[in-house]
């Protein structure tokens, strides 16, 4: 695959998954074409508690990601410019939908 070129289920070497913030900072800065499926959208950061009347502790993010066009990401999830999912069956034979279109756009 070509240097700059992304796939937003792309795993990084620990097998998690690409940040979102980062396969959505490659697409609003127009760096690679995005392939695959839209990412996950986990990107709100550690919850904040806050102490109720009651007693209780309601937790809340702390932080709210909008894109440069103040588009929401946070469980949205950026979208990807060829969609290409990953089925069952492409699994079971080995077959990489995202790795073939992105050889295409080389």
């Amino acid at each position: 695959m070509q240097a700059g070129t992304v796939r937003p289920g792309d795993r990084r070497d620990d097998g998690q998954p690409e940040p979102t913030a980062l396969v959505g900072a490659v697409k609003d800065l127009g760096i690679a074409p995005l392939v695959g499926t839209r990412t996950a959208g986990a990107i709100s950061g550690p919850a904040g508690g806050y102490l109720l009347d009651d007693g209780s502790m309601l937790g809340l993010p702390q932080v709210r990601h909008l894109g440069p066009d103040r588009e929401i990401i946070d469980t949205i999830g950026v979208p990807v410019d060829h969609y290409a999912p990953l089925t069952a069956l492409d699994l079971a034979t080995g077959r990489a939908p995202a790795l073939a279109k992105a050889l295409t756009l080389l």
